[in-house]
């Protein structure tokens, strides 16, 4: 099976023009952890890749990367010491032209912690302690606010991450005008005198099954074979033109809220500092994630980076049988090595060579479904034999290992929902109801994004009601799911960064923050978690 470099920007090829996104001219200046934090999503995306394009640092190459949060998605520390070294490694990662000067033309981003700045920028983006706010002009704040290190800073430097990078694609005009939610190469026969459910039976190829239509007099039918993406050159998949928007014009008092608290101004335009204390990091965690896609492979380590590891137990659970080319522009814990292998394993592996032998991480393939949320029930003609679960009273055997899963489940003190279906997510709230655990929701697909806690009275079929809880139907980035949709990295990296943010505080036990946000295409806002109206009774009851 051999692939294109180029397929690994597959899945947003309807989002972006991948073109003018390898052509931008970016420089990043300020903050070293936010620096890092950007430069990984913005070569998720390809920019810098083409002959035009660039990214620059305004830093000095020479200097140590140190302790840097961010610099383990493109190489364990022992191989990356210095910000130069990232100039090879880029180039063969990622075709990357990286540099240390300011070319003309660029857009310049300053990022600050706090309220120092040098720069003139088209950008700012700044973190301080909890919060996060990305500006068209630096932000002024009436007493200087407290910038020391939480538990959220990982999170949020890639959340302000990825509303800069959204707005520098807005700002470049190389978003497009209307979505493809996704694009293949099909082959396509003619065949007279055979109706398309009998065309369909006579002929196969060697890339699968077809489809077929009636042809317009009726006299046979059109046959379709789909092109497996390994099998298509990555130019073809460019030959659809649609426009893209016009350019993004910010005004000089435009700023937008990243994180999870609130942002408050007096009458002046001052941020009003805060007096939010959070810890550095919570003692212990029992997390389950389900899902080590494009929300999992970010939030996991963020949650990580937020947690003593000494007392840290990971269950990463994904039925994936493998990491696909297309899967690279968002999923960051995977390489193009970890193409072809089972999701669950590739990330406990790279997880560990992230953060060494502590946390205990368990790796599950598996697929959660009703099984694993049904508790057994006592039957007294069993005797000794204690107890039984509804699957097997109806006959159903299991022919998958359910105990890690079943282990995984039961020990859980929080858990990440980053799936691509709404009965797994269905799933996983009955399990975490039963056992009287939050569950932080997340979904994304191309420019839009949720995150929700569902806990204390609210579930699944109390947001969205019983239909839409159980839908079977798979929303995914692969070509097997029933409706594949575009992905793109700063969707899937701030959804994962505020579905650990969120659990971190709420194992925490901090209070004052949203409980749901959204991403609309880089513009972030509340979205109250509550119930429809219809909906009574306990959660225990209606799920």
């Amino acid at each position: 099976m051999t692939y294109s470099e180029e397929h690994r920007y597959h899945r947003q090829l309807g989002l972006v023009d991948q073109t003018a996104v390898s052509s931008m001219k970016i420089s990043l200046g300020g903050d070293p952890q936010l620096i890092m934090a950007t430069l990984t999503q913005l070569a998720c995306a390809g920019v810098g890749t083409g002959p035009k394009g660039s990214i620059s640092i305004c830093i000095p190459q020479k200097n140590k990367l140190g302790n840097n949060r961010h610099s383990w998605v493109f190489a364990t520390s022992d191989k990356l010491e210095t910000w130069d070294d990232l100039t090879v490694i880029l180039k063969e990662s990622h075709n990357i032209n990286l540099n240390f000067s300011s070319p003309t033309k660029s857009t310049h981003v300053e990022f600050l912690r706090g309220d120092n700045f040098d720069d003139d920028a088209d950008l700012y983006a700044t973190i301080w302690h909890g919060q996060a706010v990305l500006s068209k002009s630096p932000l002024k704040f009436n007493t200087p606010p407290n910038v020391s290190p939480s538990m959220l800073d990982a999170s949020l430097e890639v959340a302000l991450a990825a509303a800069t990078v959204q707005r520098l694609f807005a700002i470049n005009g190389v978003i497009k005008e209307n979505m493809l939610s996704d694009t293949w190469v099909t082959l396509t026969g003619r065949v007279d005198g055979l109706m398309p459910d009998e065309a369909v039976k006579e002929y196969s190829s060697i890339h699968g099954g077809a489809t077929a239509t009636l042809l317009p007099d009726g006299s046979g039918s059109l046959l379709r074979f789909r092109i497996p993406l390994e099998s298509t050159p990555s130019e073809l998949l460019k030959g659809i033109i649609h426009s893209c928007k016009m350019p993004e014009m910010l005004s000089n008092d435009w700023l937008m809220e990243v994180g999870p608290f609130p942002l408050k101004l007096n009458e002046q335009g001052e941020v009003i500092s805060s007096k939010l204390e959070l810890p550095r990091q919570i003692d212990s965690a029992n997390l389950l994630v389900l899902g080590t896609g494009g929300l999992g492979s970010w939030a996991t380590p963020l949650f990580v980076s937020g947690v003593n590891l000494e007392n840290l137990n990971i269950s990463l659970v994904d039925a994936d049988s493998s990491v696909d080319i297309h899967n690279l522009n968002r999923q960051v814990l995977y390489t193009i090595k970890e193409v072809g292998i089972p999701k669950a394993p590739a990330a406990a592996k790279r997880l560990r060579e992230i953060f060494g032998e502590r946390p205990n991480i368990t790796a599950i393939q598996n697929r959660l479904e009703q099984r694993h949320a049904t508790p057994a029930i006592a039957v007294e003609i069993l005797g000794d034999y204690g107890s039984i679960s509804l699957d097997e009273l109806v006959g159903i055997e299991d022919v998958i290992d359910d105990e890690p899963l079943n282990e995984a489940i039961e020990n859980m003190d929080i858990a990440l929902a980053c799936l691509d279906n709404q009965f797994a997510r269905t799933m996983l709230n009955k399990c975490c109801i039963s056992n009287e655990v939050p569950m932080i929701n997340g979904g994304g697909e191309a420019f839009s994004g949720v995150v929700e806690v569902l806990n204390n009275g609210i579930c699944m079929t109390c947001r969205y009601g019983k239909d839409a809880a159980y839908t079977q139907e798979v929303i995914s980035c692969q070509e097997t799911g029933t409706r594949p949709v575009a992905s793109i990295v700063t969707t899937t990296a701030w959804v994962g960064a505020m579905q650990a943010a969120l659990a971190l505080l709420n194992l925490a036990e901090i209070k004052g923050h949203r409980e749901g946000m959204s991403w609309d295409c880089g513009m972030i806002h509340n979205r109250p978690v509550g119930r429809l109206p219809w909906i009574e009774g306990e959660c225990s009851c209606h799920i």
